[in-house]
């Protein structure tokens, strides 16, 4: 096989009726990057997902060798440039998350009292010291609270 040969492979596969199949690669990582997201906790871009896919099909090839291994990661990486990773449109999604957890972080530093549960919050752990989950719990609902104007 010439030098690249895998390259014009993938990039033949990646234009190809696939979009059919499977819909757009843009719409498909999307779909995937939102449902990973929501699974993990975490925001997981379209590009996250077009290089995880890329490393899945790495790790397979490390166990042993089959040429679609190397052509389908080549196609999950010339995908992943064209996909957009969490720049612009989720920055601000991040950076709200941040500005939350600041202002529970806040709220839990200006309480003396570290009784468990918390005044005025129902709990259903076990009273004692110090108890996070409750604490947490009482910050966010303050905090959540405090961004609707009820607090």
């Amino acid at each position: 096989m010439p030098n690249g040969e895998i390259l014009t492979r993938a990039h033949a596969l990646i234009n190809s009726d696939r979009q059919a199949e499977y819909g757009p690669p843009a719409e498909s990582f999307d779909r995937i990057a939102s449902l990973w997201s929501a699974y993990l906790g975490q925001s997981i871009s379209p590009r996250d997902v077009a290089i995880c896919m890329a490393l899945l099909k790495l790790g397979r090839e490390s166990f042993k060798h089959k040429e679609d291994n190397l052509l389908d990661a080549a196609g999950y990486i010339g995908l992943a440039d064209e996909l957009p990773g969490l720049d612009g449109i989720k920055v601000h999604v991040l950076a709200k998350q941040i500005e939350t957890l600041k202002k529970e972080a806040d709220w839990l530093a200006t309480k003396a009292d570290r009784s468990c549960p918390p005044a005025n919050i129902a709990s259903e752990c076990a009273p004692r010291d110090n108890c996070f989950s409750c604490w947490r719990d009482a910050a966010r609902k303050a905090v959540a609270g405090a961004e609707k104007g009820n607090a």
